[in-house]
């Protein structure tokens, strides 16, 4: 059964740093736990935090408006992050975050990690890169579903 290390390791945001630069990194965030149908974080709250699933699964729920029902997007398991998008543009919380089962989370304040990416370049840059490649990654399987519905509901259009 893969460590915990082991699941980090696989994420892109820390793919590129050492096992050394890596636990100067999670040594650097705040334990937190979240019991099964908690929220983690909340659609439209500022987005100044960072998280890092290290037990537990959550469940990533948006609503286009509030008096709409949300939608499921995502379940995220140990090793995936959440909140990238806070610490680029530091605006509001596209989603939200549930627990489904008991969360730990290990978790940073965006202005924590942007003072740690100037105290340690190296690995600041590093860190850049994996949220810009997570970003990517899922903007690209964005526009796969929006081509995908596209073609569903307007025969390709």
């Amino acid at each position: 059964m893969p460590t915990a290390l082991d699941l980090i390791k696989r994420n892109p945001l820390f793919q590129q740093l050492s096992s050394e630069a890596l636990e100067t990194f999670i040594a650097s965030g705040e334990a937190r736990r979240i019991p099964a149908g908690g929220v983690l974080c909340q659609q439209g709250s500022p987005g100044d935090e960072v998280y890092l699933i290290l037990e537990g699964r959550a469940v990533v729920r948006c609503a286009r408006n509030p008096n709409e029902a949300p939608v499921d997007l995502i379940v995220l398991e140990p090793g995936e992050t959440i909140g990238e998008m806070g610490f680029i543009e530091k605006g509001p919380r596209s989603a939200t975050v549930l627990a489904e089962s008991n969360l730990v989370v290990r978790a940073w304040q965006t202005e924590q990690l942007h003072l740690f990416c100037q105290q340690h370049p190296e690995i600041g840059y590093k860190l850049v890169s994996g949220i810009a490649q997570i970003l990517c990654t899922r903007l690209r399987r964005t526009n796969l579903n929006v081509m995908i519905l596209n073609k569903v509901l307007w025969g390709g259009a």
